[in-house]
């Protein structure tokens, strides 16, 4: 692939540097509205790129994307919290892994909205939960119903 560039840049001229690629790497950060996996994307190819320019070496990958992650997200995402990628910049994950688990926390996330909006629409209310206050709701109708059996047994 990089003979294929090489010979790209001596016949047409070189149009990005390989420091040039990287900067735009860095630069990279999650616009609003997009999704935590798009940005995860859109931060890959460029990755890609900087790689394919030499101005990352493979075995560093996977730390310089979760690195730029942790930097672009957006402030106080609820993924980058669930999943702690703060925490794991020391043993990264791998591309495929790390999408995935994005992935699969944005469905989680999607479909606790769903369920919100179901008790919304049942109730007639409008206020707004989050994943950890419905949580905390749950539990708390669980002890009232533990609550209940354990007066009827007893």
């Amino acid at each position: 692939m990089r003979d294929c560039l090489e010979a790209l840049d001596h016949a047409f001229g070189r149009t990005e540097g390989s420091e040039d690629v990287y900067c735009k790497f860095l630069n990279a950060r999650q616009q609003k509205g997009e999704k935590v996996s798009a940005y995860v994307q859109r931060l890959e190819k460029l990755l890609q790129r900087a790689f394919l320019r030499g101005a990352v070496a493979v075995e560093q990958m996977d730390q310089t994307r979760l690195g730029q992650i942790v930097r672009g997200i957006q402030y106080q995402s609820p993924i980058l919290l669930h999943l702690r990628l703060r925490e794991r910049q020391d043993n990264p994950p791998s591309y495929s892994s790390l999408i995935k688990e994005v992935r699969e926390e944005e469905e989680r996330q999607a479909a606790g909205e769903v369920w919100e909006v179901q008790q919304h629409q049942a109730t007639g209310t409008t206020s707004v939960w989050t994943p950890k206050a419905l949580m905390e709701a749950q539990l708390q109708d669980i002890d009232i119903h533990d609550t209940l059996l354990a007066k009827r047994e007893g």
